[in-house]
């Protein structure tokens, strides 16, 4: 089983679609129910617009349809009685290499797609049972005012528990500044992702004509909106927002693009790249690029540290400044605004997680990393 990705040349009524996930079996021919049904959930739904998003969705049945092959199944085999079903079995298997997270998102993916293939007259039944659960509803983080409500769930997905989001400390920032501290871009893509939460392909993607010269606002003016645009940035969802830069961080980035960059842009050659931050020989950086200045990190400090995690602690000490200074639900929209998350929900879980940190690191959390670069933790 192979996965690859459609280019331009794949047409739909004479309209290219790039990027669509193709699944092809051992054979090299397509899997037409996986590709049709990826199609619906790429192309058809309205709501899901993200390239990314469409690769996990191309991951995950890739996993699953990678197994059924290894194992000698086909994927619309009815199930014997008395016997595990194939979701039953795919489940026990993958979950032996991934976490459980990953397992129940695969699955509600699989899930889809059989609901999808039923709909459609390709098999006759399904291969789980839907089950009651009941959950809390309403009422955000406030319990009491919650109701309680009845829905159903596939019998297959598993029991999850709550992951705990990976939030630096204050000390663990210093280390992670200091780790970068010989290397200009580096260090400036960790300090704007630690004080704007932004995405590794926000942060790869970040448009040069995005940074002013914070100095012509006067001197008064500590902090500058700056306004995504999926125009200019890849961004989850293609959802513009606003984000805030303090003004200690945008006169880094300025004097970054007056000074540094232009020698790295002269590497490259040929067309300036529009984007911020530019790798070693002048080019924009890949997602893959973005990964290998984490996992340096990594090894210099001793600890995982990936991109997400700056985005996790601009957002817990944020909320947690934030709170004490207006009310919950005027801080959860705002960060909410900041982030570019779909639904509050997502925000709210950031509330969980405020107590994990030492408390040292929970006030004032972009001008504390501001202290740390003029400390002496300079590029």
């Amino acid at each position: 089983m192979r996965l690859i990705h459609s280019t331009d040349e794949f047409q739909l009524s004479q309209q290219p679609y790039p990027d669509i996930p193709i699944l092809l079996d051992r054979n090299g021919a397509i899997v037409v129910p996986a590709l049709q049904f990826l199609i619906h959930q790429c192309l058809h739904r309205g709501r899901v617009r993200s390239a990314a998003t469409w690769t996990a969705y191309g991951e995950a049945l890739y996993d699953y349809f990678g197994y059924l092959e290894g194992a000698g199944h086909a994927w619309e085999q009815r199930q014997k009685a008395g016997i595990p079903s194939i979701l039953a079995r795919y489940r026990d298997w993958a979950l032996k290499r991934n976490k459980e997270s990953t397992v129940n998102f695969r699955l509600r993916l699989v899930v889809r797609f059989y609901r999808w293939a039923r709909d459609r007259g390709l098999i006759g039944e399904l291969p789980f049972d839907d089950e009651a659960v009941v959950r809390r509803a309403g009422g955000g983080m406030l319990v009491h005012a919650q109701r309680l409500t009845s829905t159903t769930s596939p019998d297959i997905l598993l029991k999850q528990r709550r992951d705990v989001f990976p939030v630096l400390s204050k000390g663990q920032v210093a280390e992670v500044l200091h780790a970068v501290a010989g290397n200009p871009t580096h260090y400036l893509i960790v300090l704007l992702g630690l004080q704007t939460g932004l995405r590794r392909m926000e942060l790869a993607t970040f448009p040069e004509h995005y940074v002013m010269n914070g100095g012509m606002a006067g001197p008064d003016r500590r902090v500058f909106p700056v306004l995504l645009d999926p125009a200019h940035v890849q961004i989850k969802g293609r959802q513009k927002r606003t984000i805030h830069l303090t003004r200690h961080l945008l006169d880094q980035l300025w004097q970054y693009r007056h000074t540094y960059r232009p020698m790295l842009a002269r590497r490259h050659g040929g067309a300036e790249p529009a984007t911020l931050f530019l790798t070693a020989d002048g080019r924009p950086f890949t997602n893959g690029g973005m990964g290998k200045i984490f996992e340096a990190i990594s090894r210099r400090v001793g600890y995982k540290v990936h991109c997400h995690m700056l985005r996790h602690t601009y957002a817990t000490h944020t909320l947690h400044a934030l709170r004490s200074a207006m009310n919950i639900g005027n801080a959860l929209l705002y960060l909410r605004e900041r982030m570019g998350h779909s639904h509050i929900s997502t925000t709210e879980k950031y509330l969980h997680y405020l107590e994990q940190i030492e408390d040292g690191v929970l006030n004032d959390y972009q001008r504390e990393v501001d202290q740390l670069f003029a400390g002496g933790v300079t590029p």
